[in-house]
Order: C-alpha cells, then sequence, then structure tokens
C-alpha cells in the first residue's frame, strides 16, 4: 500500500539515528537531504515526488520534533488504517461476575456493539469506550463505578503487523513525552487504541498522519 510523502519522509527520517541530533537542532541542509532520499520516497509513495515537496516535509518533521522533543514514535509502525471516534464516554467498573455477565450479554442485543469502542477486562475492573446515545443501557449495570470520563475520544492503530511488547514500548514513551491526557488502552494482535481527551486527539493524528 502505498504511503503518503509525509509518512515516507518521517519512516526514512526515524531509521536514521545518525541525523537525529542535527535534525532535532536544525543543522541539517534540507534541499541536500531531500535530493539524498529523494529515490526512497518515490519508491514509497509509488509516484514521482518534486525535490522541494520533500523539502517541506523534511521541515514539518523538524518543526515536530522541535515542538513536542520527541522523534515521531509512527517511524518505525507499520500503519494499515487510522480509526478515530468522539465523543465518547468511558466508564471503568469493579469486575464481578455479574457485571461482566451483564455487560457480555449487552453485546449481543442490536444496535448496541458498534455504539461501543472497546470493552476490556483484568481481574479487577471492566474498562467500557462506548457512545454516549447508548449510556442509560450502560448504566443499567448494578456494579461499582469506579471512574466516569465524558466527552473523550478514541483513537486506534490498525497495524500490517502484529503488536510486540518494543512497539507498545514506543507509544508509551509517545503518550508520556507529548502530554496527552489518557484515560485507557486497548491492545489486540493487529491492533492499538487509547482513550484520550478529546482536545489531545489532533496531536494524535498528526503524529500519524
Amino acid at each position: 500500500m502505498a504511503k503518503s510523502i509525509q509518512q515516507a519522509v518521517n519512516e526514512i527520517l526515524g531509521q536514521r539515528a545518525d541525523l537525529l541530533s542535527a535534525l532535532k537542532m536544525n543543522l541539517v541542509n534540507g534541499n541536500a537531504l531531500a535530493r539524498q532520499v529523494q529515490p526512497k520516497v518515490e519508491r514509497m509513495v509509488k509516484t514521482k515526488v518534486k525535490l522541494n515537496t520533500i523539502t517541506v516535509a523534511i521541515k514539518r518533521y523538524q518543526k515536530r520534533m522541535a515542538k513536542n522533543g520527541f522523534s515521531a514514535v509512527s517511524l518505525s509502525i507499520d500503519v494499515a488504517e487510522i480509526i478515530t471516534k468522539t465523543p465518547l464516554n468511558f466508564y471503568v467498573y469493579e469486575n464481578t461476575q455479574s457485571v461482566a455477565m451483564y455487560f457480555t450479554n449487552l453485546l449481543s442485543v442490536a444496535g448496541v456493539a458498534e455504539k461501543i469502542a472497546g470493552m476490556y477486562m483484568d481481574a479487577n475492573r471492566i474498562y467500557l469506550a462506548f457512545s454516549p446515545d447508548i449510556t442509560k443501557k450502560i448504566q443499567g449495570s448494578k456494579g461499582v463505578l469506579l471512574s466516569a470520563i465524558e466527552d473523550s475520544a478514541w483513537f486506534g492503530l490498525r497495524l500490517n503487523q502484529e503488536v510486540e511488547p518494543v512497539l507498545i514500548q514506543k507509544l508509551s514513551d509517545f503518550v508520556v513525552n507529548s502530554g496527552v491526557e489518557l484515560y485507557g488502552m486497548f491492545v489486540g494482535v493487529q491492533d492499538v487504541a487509547y482513550v484520550i481527551n478529546k482536545k489531545h486527539l489532533s496531536k494524535f493524528i498528526e503524529t500519524f498522519a
């Protein structure tokens, strides 16, 4: 699958550890670097690309690094699709057999499953991210509600690779360093998703675009 010019530049520069410091301090000749990476960019986007367009993408990459103080973590992550949903509510319940049964049954109710963006259970808690229009159904549970956050957002990455611990670490470093307010995280075989403060959604999208 062809990548965008910005995605291609991000990935190429992210693999150049030798350039990181120079890029951060804006000591790199953008035109010269664009000429150097042009053939690889064109292979990745599957079309001819003007040198000036690559130079602009390099400048955007540098600007992002200067603003956020981190190298873009998406560079070594093979993203197939970005999924966003907003607004959402995010509830955390105490995990008991009756509560788990309630939400398992709720998923079988017509029109409900597609409204639940994510549900995850561990030994102690049940985490739910869902569309506000089914709040009453969610609140039908008689379980102990530990926390509730209104008007959050969902940011998901569907990958062309399996989720590995090192990938999760890179994403966690990004979240910590970028100041994104994180409420919950969901991990699948080839999917990673976050429930975040809605106002930070654009920061996620910009990073992985």
